[in-house]
């Protein structure tokens, strides 16, 4: 949270006596000093107006499937394209095992050099699929968990914890 003023960040303090958090500005010549609970209302009413009304739901919901079969038709070429290059890198592992132990293959350092290089390649490329392998037969509860969060997200800001608050915070404003 940052000062409308100077924009320097606020800092948060709790003064015990009256047992009441405040944000004030460290900057000298600032002063600036707010109550949390104004500041909490007045981001709780920024994210209300935020929140997807309930009338465009099914419109958002339409919008999203379509994003994310984009997104999985994208994922299930890359996902090709990365299991063509490994079975490529499969057959020429194998052929060079075989030239080796036919002796046709007569320099044994460049031998396990190359093999151990393919079989890393395979081994990257495990990893990478490794990252296409979940699976989108929950995307129905995926597409009503985020209109869930999207629809409520003051409410969801309201009523977290410090830590999903500062989520909620960053995925509403990435760059602050």
């Amino acid at each position: 949270v940052y000062c409308d003023d100077c924009g320097t960040p606020f800092t948060a303090y709790t003064v015990k006596a009256k047992h009441c958090d405040y944000y004030k500005c460290n900057k000298i010549g600032c002063g600036t000093n707010i109550a949390a609970k104004k500041l909490h209302d007045s981001f709780f009413s920024l994210l209300k107006s935020m929140d997807i009304p309930m009338e465009l739901l099914t419109q958002y919901e339409s919008m999203l499937r379509s994003m994310v079969r984009t997104n999985d038709d994208e994922n299930i070429k890359h996902a090709t394209l990365l299991k063509k290059q490994r079975s490529e890198n499969e057959k020429e592992l194998a052929n060079f095992r075989r030239r080796f132990a036919t002796g046709q293959f007569v320099d044994e350092d460049l031998y396990r050099e190359t093999v151990t290089g393919l079989q890393e390649e395979i081994a990257a490329i495990d990893a990478e699929l490794e990252n296409y392998k979940e699976n989108l037969s929950n995307l129905d509860r995926k597409i009503r968990d985020i209109l869930v969060t999207c629809s409520k997200l003051s409410v969801l800001w309201r009523d977290s914890d410090l830590e999903t608050r500062q989520r909620i915070q960053k995925l509403t404003f990435p760059h602050d």
